[in-house]
Protein backbone atom coordinates (compact mmCIF):
# COMPACT_ATOMS: atom_id res chain seq x y z
CA UNK A 1 0.00 0.00 0.00
CA UNK A 2 1.05 2.97 -0.32
CA UNK A 3 3.25 5.17 2.56
CA UNK A 4 4.28 8.40 0.76
CA UNK A 5 5.91 10.05 -2.58
CA UNK A 6 8.91 11.56 -4.07
CA UNK A 7 9.32 13.07 -7.23
CA UNK A 8 6.14 12.38 -8.17
CA UNK A 9 6.18 8.76 -7.72
CA UNK A 10 4.41 6.43 -5.89
CA UNK A 11 6.27 5.05 -2.38
CA UNK A 12 4.73 1.91 -1.88
CA UNK A 13 5.50 -1.23 0.73
CA UNK A 14 4.78 -4.81 0.46
CA UNK A 15 4.06 -7.20 3.24
CA UNK A 16 4.94 -10.61 2.90
CA UNK A 17 5.32 -13.68 5.06
CA UNK A 18 8.33 -15.67 5.17
CA UNK A 19 10.11 -18.33 6.74
CA UNK A 20 13.85 -18.53 7.94
CA UNK A 21 15.07 -21.44 10.28
CA UNK A 22 11.57 -23.06 10.74
CA UNK A 23 9.84 -19.50 12.35
CA UNK A 24 7.76 -17.58 10.28
CA UNK A 25 7.89 -13.66 10.45
CA UNK A 26 6.82 -10.54 7.83
CA UNK A 27 9.04 -9.10 6.06
CA UNK A 28 8.53 -5.52 4.09
CA UNK A 29 9.51 -4.71 0.95
CA UNK A 30 9.50 -1.22 -0.62
CA UNK A 31 8.98 0.00 -4.23
CA UNK A 32 8.44 3.14 -6.01
CA UNK A 33 5.72 3.29 -8.74
CA UNK A 34 5.80 5.28 -11.87
CA UNK A 35 3.43 5.45 -14.92
CA UNK A 36 1.99 2.23 -16.14
CA UNK A 37 2.21 0.84 -12.65
CA UNK A 38 5.59 -0.16 -13.30
CA UNK A 39 7.54 -0.85 -10.03
CA UNK A 40 11.47 -0.01 -8.92
CA UNK A 41 13.03 -1.14 -6.21
CA UNK A 42 16.76 -1.34 -4.43
CA UNK A 43 18.44 -4.22 -2.88
CA UNK A 44 15.57 -6.27 -4.02
CA UNK A 45 13.39 -3.78 -1.63
CA UNK A 46 14.99 -4.17 1.38
CA UNK A 47 15.73 -1.33 3.72
CA UNK A 48 19.28 -1.17 5.15
CA UNK A 49 19.23 -0.96 8.68
CA UNK A 50 21.87 2.09 8.92
CA UNK A 51 20.40 5.36 8.86
CA UNK A 52 22.01 6.90 5.98
CA UNK A 53 21.50 3.90 3.98
CA UNK A 54 18.03 3.56 4.29
CA UNK A 55 17.57 7.32 3.16
CA UNK A 56 18.85 6.75 -0.09
CA UNK A 57 17.08 3.83 -0.77
CA UNK A 58 14.68 4.89 -2.85
CA UNK A 59 17.05 7.65 -4.92
CA UNK A 60 18.95 3.95 -5.68
CA UNK A 61 15.54 2.77 -7.23
CA UNK A 62 15.31 6.06 -9.02
CA UNK A 63 18.71 5.96 -10.55
CA UNK A 64 18.18 2.56 -12.13
CA UNK A 65 15.43 4.09 -14.52
CA UNK A 66 17.52 5.56 -16.99
CA UNK A 67 18.97 1.81 -17.20
CA UNK A 68 15.84 0.29 -17.79
CA UNK A 69 14.65 2.41 -20.70
CA UNK A 70 18.29 2.13 -22.69
CA UNK A 71 17.38 -2.00 -22.09
CA UNK A 72 13.51 -1.81 -23.17
CA UNK A 73 14.58 0.97 -26.65
CA UNK A 74 17.38 -2.12 -27.56
CA UNK A 75 14.56 -4.23 -27.12
CA UNK A 76 11.97 -2.66 -28.90
CA UNK A 77 14.44 -1.96 -31.60
CA UNK A 78 15.75 -5.69 -32.40
CA UNK A 79 11.59 -6.05 -32.30
CA UNK A 80 10.92 -4.02 -34.57
CA UNK A 81 13.23 -5.23 -37.68
CA UNK A 82 11.18 -8.26 -37.11
CA UNK A 83 7.96 -6.45 -37.88
CA UNK A 84 7.70 -7.13 -42.07
CA UNK A 85 8.54 -10.54 -41.27
CA UNK A 86 5.45 -10.75 -38.86
CA UNK A 87 3.18 -8.47 -40.49
CA UNK A 88 3.64 -11.18 -43.98
CA UNK A 89 2.66 -13.64 -41.55
CA UNK A 90 -0.15 -12.58 -40.41
CA UNK A 91 -1.42 -11.03 -43.43
CA UNK A 92 -0.85 -14.26 -45.70
CA UNK A 93 -3.39 -17.50 -46.18
CA UNK A 94 -1.72 -20.62 -44.71
CA UNK A 95 -0.99 -22.86 -47.46
CA UNK A 96 -2.81 -26.10 -45.71
CA UNK A 97 -6.01 -24.13 -44.78
CA UNK A 98 -8.09 -25.76 -47.72
CA UNK A 99 -6.73 -29.04 -47.12
CA UNK A 100 -7.57 -28.32 -43.71
CA UNK A 101 -11.28 -27.85 -44.28
CA UNK A 102 -11.22 -31.15 -46.73
CA UNK A 103 -10.26 -32.79 -43.65
CA UNK A 104 -12.84 -31.54 -41.36
CA UNK A 105 -15.87 -32.42 -43.86
CA UNK A 106 -14.65 -35.44 -44.03
CA UNK A 107 -14.24 -36.19 -40.31
CA UNK A 108 -17.68 -34.87 -40.25
CA UNK A 109 -19.27 -37.05 -42.67
CA UNK A 110 -17.67 -40.28 -41.34
CA UNK A 111 -18.59 -39.05 -37.94
CA UNK A 112 -22.84 -38.85 -39.26
CA UNK A 113 -22.10 -42.36 -40.66
CA UNK A 114 -20.70 -44.14 -37.24
CA UNK A 115 -23.93 -42.63 -35.94
CA UNK A 116 -26.02 -43.28 -38.07
CA UNK A 117 -24.33 -47.69 -37.95
CA UNK A 118 -24.85 -47.26 -34.51
CA UNK A 119 -28.34 -46.12 -34.16
CA UNK A 120 -29.50 -48.89 -37.12
CA UNK A 121 -27.59 -51.81 -34.93
CA UNK A 122 -29.59 -50.64 -31.80
CA UNK A 123 -32.76 -50.89 -33.67
CA UNK A 124 -31.60 -54.19 -35.20
CA UNK A 125 -30.74 -56.10 -31.94
CA UNK A 126 -34.17 -54.21 -30.12
CA UNK A 127 -36.40 -56.02 -33.12
CA UNK A 128 -34.17 -59.19 -32.59
CA UNK A 129 -34.69 -59.87 -28.80
CA UNK A 130 -38.36 -58.73 -29.57
CA UNK A 131 -39.04 -61.22 -31.84
CA UNK A 132 -37.27 -64.08 -29.70
CA UNK A 133 -38.84 -63.09 -27.06
CA UNK A 134 -42.59 -63.39 -28.94
CA UNK A 135 -41.42 -66.96 -30.09
CA UNK A 136 -40.37 -68.65 -26.96
CA UNK A 137 -43.84 -67.46 -25.74
CA UNK A 138 -45.34 -69.27 -28.84
CA UNK A 139 -43.32 -72.14 -28.18
CA UNK A 140 -44.80 -74.82 -26.23
CA UNK A 141 -42.68 -77.80 -24.92
CA UNK A 142 -43.23 -81.26 -25.97
CA UNK A 143 -42.50 -83.96 -23.61
CA UNK A 144 -42.72 -87.63 -24.60
CA UNK A 145 -43.24 -90.34 -22.01
CA UNK A 146 -42.14 -93.86 -22.55
CA UNK A 147 -43.26 -96.75 -20.35
CA UNK A 148 -40.47 -98.45 -18.83
CA UNK A 149 -39.99 -102.44 -21.12
CA UNK A 150 -39.08 -105.55 -19.03
CA UNK A 151 -36.10 -107.56 -20.02
CA UNK A 152 -37.73 -110.57 -20.68
CA UNK A 153 -36.35 -113.46 -21.86
CA UNK A 154 -37.30 -115.94 -24.53
CA UNK A 155 -36.80 -119.75 -23.51
CA UNK A 156 -36.05 -121.68 -26.35
CA UNK A 157 -39.52 -124.28 -27.60
CA UNK A 158 -40.28 -126.94 -25.78
CA UNK A 159 -38.86 -126.30 -22.43
CA UNK A 160 -40.67 -126.44 -19.70
CA UNK A 161 -39.37 -123.49 -17.52
CA UNK A 162 -40.13 -124.65 -13.59
CA UNK A 163 -41.17 -128.18 -14.34
CA UNK A 164 -38.84 -130.86 -13.72
CA UNK A 165 -37.63 -133.02 -17.11
CA UNK A 166 -35.97 -135.99 -17.48
CA UNK A 167 -32.58 -136.54 -19.42
CA UNK A 168 -34.71 -137.60 -22.73
CA UNK A 169 -36.73 -134.49 -22.51
CA UNK A 170 -33.92 -132.45 -22.33
CA UNK A 171 -32.23 -134.15 -24.94
CA UNK A 172 -35.00 -134.10 -26.97
CA UNK A 173 -35.39 -130.23 -26.51
CA UNK A 174 -31.74 -129.75 -27.52
CA UNK A 175 -30.63 -131.74 -30.58
CA UNK A 176 -27.19 -131.17 -31.35
CA UNK A 177 -26.12 -129.69 -27.94
CA UNK A 178 -25.96 -132.63 -25.65
CA UNK A 179 -23.48 -135.14 -25.87
CA UNK A 180 -23.66 -138.38 -23.63
CA UNK A 181 -20.45 -140.18 -22.55
CA UNK A 182 -19.62 -143.04 -20.15
CA UNK A 183 -16.55 -141.96 -17.63
CA UNK A 184 -12.71 -143.85 -18.51
CA UNK A 185 -13.12 -146.96 -15.99
CA UNK A 186 -9.89 -147.54 -17.00
CA UNK A 187 -11.34 -151.34 -18.06
CA UNK A 188 -10.61 -152.32 -21.22
CA UNK A 189 -11.92 -155.50 -22.77
CA UNK A 190 -9.08 -157.70 -24.34
CA UNK A 191 -9.88 -159.00 -27.47
CA UNK A 192 -9.47 -162.99 -28.01
CA UNK A 193 -7.66 -163.86 -30.76
CA UNK A 194 -9.37 -165.42 -33.36
CA UNK A 195 -8.55 -168.91 -34.21
CA UNK A 196 -7.85 -169.76 -37.95
CA UNK A 197 -9.92 -171.53 -39.65
CA UNK A 198 -8.65 -174.54 -41.91
CA UNK A 199 -8.88 -177.93 -43.07
CA UNK A 200 -9.09 -180.87 -40.97
CA UNK A 201 -7.08 -183.91 -41.95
Amino acid sequence: FKIGELYGFKILVKTEESQKEGSMFKDNRFFIEGEGNIKYSYNNGHIATDPILASVNFLKALERIPAHIEKYQSDNQKLEKDLPVLREVMDSVWKKEPELKELKSQLDSLSRQINLSLENKDKNQGQAQATNVQGEKDMKPEVSVSAPTANIREEPSGIRSGQPMSIKDIVEANPGRIIIASPDTGFRQESQPVKPKGFKL
